[in-house]
């Protein structure tokens, strides 16, 4: 759509222009904008980079460093980029690389081939399908009902998100009963998953924050014995992983936030102190 807004191309749904079309999908694109931060933002103790939608394929550069690779065009992004920004003016910079021809090597040098409908077997590049090996939206790659555009791009907003001590993520309003009289609904969110980096950072204790929450709203231990439970797992795999190209203390801080998982498990579920974290270097 990007293309035909700038009048790039002829409307890609007229009668036969998908076949003379079909470049776009064999194409790297770039796209780059400039931003203004403010010092007001920048003394912020968080300042994230959200990208809520990208197609698919995508290296991702502020201010000329890379920031992030991305491969899947169903999930979102969200990324600290404090440390990254400048005041004044910025530079994001997002390079698309095409789908086909990125995967098309890959592909071949397999000992096999998924498979895929028929209809996009039939036009894919050199009879090789590519789209079941990648998280893109497969109707791209042609269907029965619909043309063949696969598509490259920024498809669902990117967001400079600024914040404090605490945050709230993925809010979800479950009803649990109604009447004509009253109704008694459930306010569920990502508080649980998030307090350990508040202590982490030498901010107040797990156990401070959900007290605070549950001034407002009722928490079910039951959810935060799962989620304590599985945040610590995770970060127990990630911390020791190799190190992240251009994000060099993503590790020391997923170790970090680990130890406090751990101490706050003890606390919680009556374990024994785990000293050996002391051991651990972040």
């Amino acid at each position: 759509m990007d293309l035909l807004r700038n009048k790039l191309i002829p409307d890609p749904f007229y009668r036969d222009n998908e076949k003379s079309l079909q470049w776009i999908g064999l194409t790297d694109w770039e796209y780059q904008t400039e931003f203004e931060v403010d010092a007001a933002t920048l003394v912020r103790g968080h300042v994230d980079l959200q990208f809520s939608g990208l197609d698919t394929y995508a290296d991702v550069y502020l201010n000329d460093a890379e920031l992030l690779k991305a491969d899947n065009m169903f999930r979102s992004w969200r990324l600290p980029v404090k440390d990254r920004l400048r005041a004044g003016k910025n530079t994001l910079r997002i390079v698309f690389h095409s789908p086909v021809m990125l995967m098309m090597p890959k592909v071949k040098a397999l000992p096999f081939r998924l498979p895929t409908v028929g209809q996009v077997q039939i036009v894919s590049e050199e009879g090789i399908a590519t789209d079941p090996y990648t998280r893109k939206a497969p109707y791209h790659y042609g269907w029965d009902w619909g043309p063949r555009y696969v598509t490259e791009g920024i498809w669902l907003p990117v967001k400079l998100i600024a914040w404090d001590d605490l945050r709230i993520d993925n809010f979800h309003i479950r009803q649990q009963k109604i009447s004509k009289d009253e109704a008694e609904l459930w306010a569920e969110f990502d508080v649980v998953a998030f307090c350990q980096a508040v202590a982490a950072e030498g901010g107040p204790s797990p156990e401070h924050v959900l007290a605070w929450y549950e001034e407002v709203f009722k928490l079910r231990p039951a959810m935060i014995d799962a989620t304590l439970a599985a945040i610590s797992g995770y970060f127990a795999d990630r911390g020791w992983r190799p190190p992240i190209e251009g994000l060099p203390r993503v590790r020391r801080w997923q170790r970090d936030q680990l130890k406090e998982c751990l101490h706050w498990a003890a606390r919680r579920f009556d374990l024994p102190e785990p000293r050996w974290l002391d051991a651990v270097v972040g």
